[in-house]
């Protein structure tokens, strides 16, 4: 991907820090010149830092692998139904294959299906890889329904 000599070197904002803050043309983040690790291709750890034995981990939740069936509709499209299934999920969000969600949902409404029941859930959509796969962060799970599933998720299949 080509970068623009000028967008990569021009300061967009100073932090309340007096650190230059700036974007690349490829959505890159760098403060002060130097990568932040957050952008498109951002890994799931975080940047090294000098005398650190290895990167820290971003994620404040571990991920389960397992595959559940979703129905999920945005605000702009609230009549259109998508269905999909989750790739992986954890008690903040999940990984999800979406393979007709449009390219400018940001808030998700989803229906996830367990044996027991479904789990209804409010998200936002937080990356997008591959046309269909989409990481989304869970802004509103009913209590009770997120306990179920984490429960199915945590258990040993």
């Amino acid at each position: 991907m080509r970068r623009s000599p000028v967008l990569a070197m021009t300061p967009i904002m100073p932090s309340r820090t007096g650190e230059d803050v700036s974007v690349l043309a490829d959505d890159d983040a760098r403060i002060n010149g130097e990568p932040t690790g957050h952008g498109p291709e951002a890994p799931a750890t975080g940047p090294a830092r000098v005398g650190d034995p290895k990167p820290a981990e971003r994620r404040e939740h571990g991920r389960a692998p397992v595959e559940l069936d979703i129905s999920a509709w945005t605000l702009m499209q609230s009549t259109r139904r998508l269905a999909g299934h989750t790739v992986n999920v954890s008690d903040g969000g999940a990984r999800l294959w979406l393979p007709e969600l449009s390219p400018f949902a940001t808030t998700l409404q989803l229906s996830i299906a367990l044996p027991d029941g479904p789990v209804h859930a409010r998200a936002s959509v937080r990356w997008r890889a591959d046309p269909a796969l989409v990481g989304i962060v869970f802004e509103y799970v009913d209590p009770d329904e997120r306990a179920r599933l984490l429960s199915y998720v945590r258990e040993p299949r």
